[in-house]
């Protein structure tokens, strides 16, 4: 199984496949302690999946309310007389 880590190169390339997802110092410390428990492992990175999925849908919610705001500002300039 190629998490395990058996090869200083396969271990580096793993930490940097964390890194890049975004996984915290902790996180990858927990997945590196998990060695040998895939269960352990794949639960970490769901979770860590979830927190990345929390975080888009705020940022989502956030996008929303700002087109909403400029959609009601550009109705209310249109709606204006104009001098």
């Amino acid at each position: 199984m190629w998490i395990r880590m058996n090869n200083d190169n396969v271990q580096a390339s793993l930490i940097q496949n964390l890194r890049d997802a975004d996984c915290s110092q902790q996180t990858i410390d927990d997945f590196l302690a998990f060695d040998g428990n895939t269960k352990a492992q794949l639960k970490l990175l769901a979770n860590h999946r979830q927190q990345l999925l929390d975080l888009i849908h705020k940022q989502e919610r956030c996008i929303t309310c700002l087109d909403y705001l400029v959609c009601q500002m550009n109705k209310q300039a249109q709606a204006a007389p104009r001098s």
